[in-house]
């Protein structure tokens, strides 16, 4: 398998789509790429990381998804979040179950999960405010959002749609001090979440020491 990320001298940005709580493989990419900017204005797609996110539980990987207000051909910036069911509770019982006895819980739960319970109107808003608080929490510097679409320049490395839910993306990690048995080869796409509630601000250190790589020649296709 061959390191994804671009060693050019020239390339110092990344491009990014927005995620519910960035998976892992996002956040690594925010640390590497010191200007990473998050694209607001793509098409939104289903079944994305965009309004969804992967927990270690003791069952294996629990997957969350905050409910949209689906539309046709929606721009990412215009999509809104449902309250037609209480997906918010739910979603912070989850976490609760999942992350309560992790090292550094104590610690954040309260500002993850007043950002949930927050009743943003569009999806972004939401994931804007739980990325920044996350980048914060592991002295990470965040990522602005575009204000417009942007096509890709010389000193930017895009990888917007290239990190999907159904293939795997493999970050080759030091040892990852999870509560519950997981397959390694799936961190990529485990939520920053757990990062953050199991190794707090020794996040950065392992983000830093750890490295992206392409499971398959078409992974990135």
């Amino acid at each position: 398998m061959e390191p994804i990320i671009q060693t050019d001298s020239m390339i110092h940005a990344g491009l990014i789509s927005s995620s519910y709580t960035p998976p892992i493989s996002h956040l690594y990419l925010i640390n590497h790429y010191p200007d990473t900017r998050v694209e607001m204005h793509e098409n939104y797609q289903k079944q994305s990381f965009r309004n969804r996110m992967y927990l270690i539980s003791s069952s294996g990987l629990q997957l969350l998804t905050v409910p949209i207000v689906h539309k046709q051909n929606q721009l990412f910036s215009d999509v809104k979040i449902s309250y037609s069911e209480p997906w918010q509770r739910n979603h912070i019982r989850t976490i609760r179950t999942c992350y309560s006895n992790a090292p550094y819980y104590i610690y954040y739960s309260d500002l993850i999960e007043n950002a949930i319970s927050s009743n943003f109107t569009f999806l972004h808003e939401l994931n804007n405010q739980l990325l920044h608080t996350i980048c914060k929490s592991l002295n990470i510097q965040g990522p602005t959002n575009t204000e417009t679409w942007e096509k890709a320049q010389s000193h930017q490395a895009d990888f917007r749609d290239k990190i999907k839910i159904e293939k795997e993306t493999r970050l080759t990690t030091p040892a990852y001090p999870a509560l519950f048995p997981f397959d390694p080869n799936t961190i990529g796409k485990i939520s920053s979440l757990d990062l953050l509630f199991n190794l707090g601000p020794d996040g950065e250190s392992f983000l830093n020491a750890s490295k992206l790589v392409a499971r398959t020649e078409n992974t990135f296709k």
